[in-house]
């Protein structure tokens, strides 16, 4: 046999079915599968693992929000009791003025409040509110306060990136102006805080920022 002809017999060998795997199409066994695949059950344990450690996370950040939102307007936050993670008492130099109680599965909290520091609401006052960010919900909550105040339907003042001016709430100590929203300019910032200027009386607010 010439060379030639004993490489063709050679690849006709590698050629013929009994040189390869059969790599036919073949029907998964059903009991291989369930074996493998997560059932709907286990699912949605799984997911609900998950929204409970999401809820937990936000439950255990929400007292910093609540904090840098209401510090502003001069209202302190604190536990409501000893272990309570849910329900917090609002106070002015010591004394109550207000609750916040949160619910997790929806990410908002819910505020009470008869006075701020400069505010004084004549009455106790309730409004349910998103908590997402501490500068979300202090432009949320300031509109809705001045509107409380002065029975009108006020738009929120929303932050823009990079901009050198915009409205404020702002609360001035005694000797400036009445509490109202106001100009103000940009003074400074750093990672979790900004500060701005009223272009009224000069008193300085700093807010929570956006990340």
């Amino acid at each position: 046999m010439s060379i030639l002809g004993a490489v063709l017999e050679r690849v006709r060998g590698y050629g013929s079915r009994s040189s390869f795997p059969d790599l036919s199409f073949r029907r998964v066994p059903t009991s291989w599968v369930n074996a493998v695949s997560p059932t709907d059950e286990e699912l949605r344990a799984q997911a609900a693992r998950i929204e409970a450690d999401i809820a937990a996370l936000w439950v255990k950040s929400a007292p910093r929000m609540l904090s840098e939102a209401f510090d502003p307007l001069g209202v302190d936050v604190g536990p409501w009791s000893a272990g309570s993670d849910e329900i917090f008492k609002l106070t002015v130099r010591g004394k109550g003025v207000g609750t916040a109680f949160l619910f997790s599965p929806k990410k908002i909290v819910v505020v009470g409040l008869r006075a701020t520091d400069r505010i004084d609401l004549g009455r106790w006052r309730s409004k349910q509110f998103p908590l997402r960010s501490a500068a979300d919900f202090y432009e949320l909550f300031t509109a809705w306060l001045w509107g409380a105040l002065t029975k009108k339907k006020v738009p929120i003042r929303r932050a823009r990136h990079g901009a050198k001016h915009r409205d404020l709430l702002c609360v001035s100590p005694e000797g400036g102006h009445d509490v109202k929203f106001a100009p103000h300019s940009f003074v400074s910032s750093n990672q979790n805080r900004e500060t701005w200027r009223c272009e009224v009386c000069g008193h300085d607010t700093t807010i929570p920022s956006f990340q």
